[in-house]
């Protein structure tokens, strides 16, 4: 747990252990086909913080938020969006969302008063935001960054997806439904009833959304994989885990949008045309603690080893042969990973 409080750590670490090289921090601190990383840091402790990742060199930099803008960015920054010249962090424990310029990181604007924000999703300058606390789902005017409308939901509400003039939203904690809304009249249109806390979700090329589901915190139900038919709001196919004890996270999908992954412990790799769960590890757990995945648009697998909750994480990539590319010592509990186009 020491140094978790450093600022102005920049740190370059690649598979062929190349010395630390200090990067200067200028107008634009993003460029093109950089990585913005997440990092929650530990609840109460105020150490989340932001990492960008240059892939052209594979140098990183830590503590991105705190060298622009001189202040901490905040208690579990959860996910972000990016959106046009702006970026939108959402800070869980903080209850708020900041606004960022998107090259310069500079600090813009905030909204507080949410009370556990979760994820964001965009459409036409519309914004859907999640809560974990609050059995709401707020819209934002992102012209004007203003709460516009809030929304009643059943439970607390996760991970959310647009498709059309449907928006698809994770009912979450102690919840176990695929929740429906007509995005032109933010009227509710739909339930589909999963098991306990769905937790991520992605679109595969056909259009279908595949929902990944924990089983509950407590393990009341098996945890399941579904395949959903976005154009008949039901359910294609249902894939149940062998042991109620397993806790699966982060599905994710490739840039071609037929290949699933997925952490069991371990990483998981999954066709889309696969008629059962796979039994093959795909990428074997030995000490780590496997807490972030992400593909990139260039088709490396991303993720973040934990290590004890309370060090840093080491990020390490992949190619989909699971040979490494590169590794990263980043933030605190590194999460979500964003490519910048």
């Amino acid at each position: 747990m020491k140094y978790i409080f450093v600022v102005f750590l920049l740190i370059f670490l690649s598979v062929s252990c190349n010395p630390i090289e200090k990067l200067n921090v200028g107008s634009d601190f993003t460029t093109s086909g950089s990585v913005l990383v997440i990092n929650e840091g530990n609840y109460n402790w105020q150490n989340g913080s932001i990492s960008i990742i240059y892939t052209d060199s594979q140098n990183a930099v830590n503590e991105a938020y705190y060298l622009v803008n001189k202040t901490k960015l905040g208690d579990v920054p959860q996910s972000a969006l990016i959106h046009n010249d702006n970026i939108y962090i959402l800070v869980n424990n903080s209850g708020k969302i900041v606004k960022l310029d998107k090259n310069s990181l500079k600090l813009l604007d905030e909204i507080e008063g949410f009370v556990s924000p979760r994820y964001i999703v965009e459409k036409n300058n519309t914004a859907y935001v999640s809560d974990l606390y609050s059995s709401t789902i707020s819209i934002l005017d992102l012209d004007n960054f203003s709460v516009i409308e809030q929304i009643s939901t059943p439970k607390s509400t996760e991970q959310m997806l647009i498709l059309g003039n449907k928006l698809f939203i994770a009912n979450w904690a102690a919840g176990n439904k695929l929740l429906i809304l007509d995005t032109e009249s933010n009227l509710f249109t739909d339930t589909i009833l999963l098991v306990e806390e769905p937790q991520s979700m992605v679109l595969d090329k056909n259009d279908d959304l595949w929902v990944l589901c924990s089983g509950g915190f407590t393990s009341i139900d098996y945890p399941a994989l579904f395949c959903i038919s976005t154009q008949k709001n039901e359910i294609k196919y249902q894939f149940n885990f062998s042991s109620k004890t397993f806790s699966p996270t982060n599905l994710c999908i490739n840039p071609t949008k037929d290949t699933l992954y997925y952490i069991n412990e371990s990483v998981f790799r999954m066709a889309i045309t696969d008629e059962c769960l796979p039994s093959e590890v795909f990428i074997e757990k030995e000490s780590q603690i496997f807490y972030g995945l992400a593909i990139s648009p260039d088709n490396k697998i991303w993720l973040s080893d934990a290590n004890d909750f309370v060090e840093n994480s080491n990020v390490a990539v992949y190619f989909t042969d699971t040979k490494l590319f590169a590794s990263y010592m980043l933030g605190v509990n590194a999460s979500h990973f964003y490519f910048l186009p």
